[in-house]
């Protein structure tokens, strides 16, 4: 009985929205059988098995998806895809070309893949997916949507998008380059001597006479 309690819990964890009657219906089933009979009056339904009674909850489930061929600067059309599986189910993404489309679920619009409804997986299980490659980005893409349950098991579908026409990116106008600031002219105002001043000073212009010469 510990033993069972203990995958109950272990199944439960992955899957809360079982209640009691599917948790006891899922061992059961997937209990190892012992005896000759189901029930056997000795072993029962046979020992506790977890991997069994997680076998008896349907795996994740994801159709087809398609292939498309856009210019840049748009996004390929919406794709309808089903999805299906025990409990609640995790939708994710992954692209062999990170430059050209991110591999993250996004909004619509922005580079990456977009899954619609919001609640896809959860209380909606036919949603469509589209990709929106980055700008100035061309060549080819595959993304891989997948959905994942509780028990992280996977099931996975492929679409490959190609981008043709890319535009150039826009061209980047350089730094302008720095220049050494010009020099001041010099200024004859304030304290300044101009060279005629200091030629004067120096009595180059006027010499002075001498005292015999002025009374000879």
């Amino acid at each position: 009985m510990p033993n069972a309690a203990a995958v109950a819990a272990l199944i439960r964890g992955d899957f809360p929205q079982l209640n009691g009657a599917q948790l006891a219906q899922a061992l059961q089933d997937g209990a190892l059988r012992l005896g000759s009979t189901l029930p056997d009056a000795a072993f029962g339904y046979g020992r506790v098995d977890a991997l069994g009674a997680l076998a008896t909850l349907p795996a994740p489930t994801i159709t087809a998806l398609t292939d498309s061929t856009i210019d840049d600067g748009s996004s390929t059309p919406p794709v309808s895809f089903t999805v299906s599986g025990s409990g609640r189910l995790h939708l994710a993404a992954a692209s062999s070309n990170a430059a050209l489309v991110p591999p993250s679920i996004v909004a619509a619009g922005v580079a990456g893949v977009t899954v619609a409804p919001a609640d896809c997986g959860v209380t909606t299980m036919t949603c469509t997916v589209s990709v929106t490659p980055a700008l100035a980005q061309g060549g080819t893409a595959t993304i891989t949507l997948s959905a994942l349950d509780g028990a992280n098991r996977t099931a996975s579908a492929t679409l490959t998008v190609t981008v043709t026409n890319p535009t150039a990116p826009p061209a980047t106008t350089p730094p302008p380059t720095a220049t050494a600031p010009t020099p001041a002219p010099a200024s004859h105002g304030g304290g300044a001597l101009s060279w005629f001043e200091l030629a004067c000073a120096l009595g180059l212009l006027f010499p002075r006479v001498s005292r015999a010469q002025r009374t000879g």
